[in-house]
């Protein structure tokens, strides 16, 4: 496998050694070569062929197709924790309660903030916030709610950002490394709806922040609801009316990609209760129509 066969390897090495607890000179030796050949290869420097990676793969216990999906996928359904560790990645304490949003979910956003941060400046603000951007490769990993509000806030901080701007996200991004290995779930047809239908069947995988249901649907149409679980009274989501708009419109934009994964005409999602403008509703409700 040449280094250029798949931009992100060296990541996806270390990745799962960190995640695994291994050292370098553990995996050179194990898939035959020197430390400092290793050293390479995880900074891109240096070819990793298809044996030395399969032989990687079997060390670190990961899927071999994770250089194909450029993520490291387990498809393991999302279960809330409050564990500080994700193997060898330390969670930083903000993040660690309540963690129940899968980096699955995150992939968009953090996407987003790199073409519209700068990748420099993003990983300052992985850094401020105690966490390894490569931890973000193992796409079933989570952490709590507030990571996403606090990488929310930090764009509404920047000066030429508004939530219109959430619309704007690279329409050029790689559709299997936001979604993993579920992606190719979404190209089994050309109908946006199916699409719909398969996410919420599959938000196990996402997220357990909130409860997704279909609340009725036809050939041209699915009613959608998306109702905030119990434990994000734990969370400033609660308290804050500019982050729940932002989040609101997050929770959009992922539908819509979602449905993009077609080539047909985009799909008109309409909120038609919406949490977060009224004390009278207790959910978001979508309808997503042809």
């Amino acid at each position: 496998m040449a280094k250029n066969a798949y931009s992100n390897t060296n990541r996806l090495l270390r990745a799962g050694r960190k995640y695994r607890n291994l050292t370098q000179t553990e995996v050179a030796k194990h898939i035959g070569v020197d430390q400092s050949a290793y050293s390479r290869m995880e900074k891109g420097l240096q070819n990793i062929y298809i044996e030395q990676w399969l032989m990687f793969c079997e060390l670190a216990g990961i899927p071999v197709d994770s250089a194909q999906y450029g993520c490291i996928d387990f498809l393991t359904p999302v279960t809330i924790s409050h564990e500080k560790n994700e193997g060898g990645f330390k969670i930083a304490k903000d993040f660690s309660r309540f963690r129940a949003t899968s980096n699955r979910n995150t992939a968009l956003l953090l996407e987003y903030a790199a073409h519209c941060l700068g990748p420099e400046k993003l990983d300052e603000f992985l850094e401020s916030k105690k966490l390894d951007r490569d931890f973000f490769l193992l796409t079933g990993s989570t952490l709590n709610i507030d990571f996403e509000l606090n990488l929310l806030k930090t764009l509404i901080q920047k000066s030429d950002y508004s939530k219109n701007d959430l619309v704007n996200i690279p329409k050029a991004l790689s559709k299997n490394q936001i979604h993993g290995r579920l992606g190719n779930n979404y190209l089994k047809d050309q109908n946006p709806l199916s699409n719909i239908r398969r996410f919420v069947e599959n938000v196990e995988f996402y997220e357990k922040n909130f409860s997704w249901k279909i609340l009725e649907e036809n050939s041209h149409q699915v009613v959608l609801s998306v109702t905030p679980e119990e434990h994000l009274g734990e969370s400033k989501f609660t308290s804050d009316p500019i982050l729940q708009d932002h989040y609101c419109r997050y929770q959009r934009l992922l539908l819509e990609n979602t449905t993009s994964h077609t080539q047909t005409k985009p799909v008109s999602i309409v909120e038609k209760e919406c949490l977060y403008k009224s004390t009278v509703f207790r959910r978001c409700v979508y309808q997503v129509a042809q």
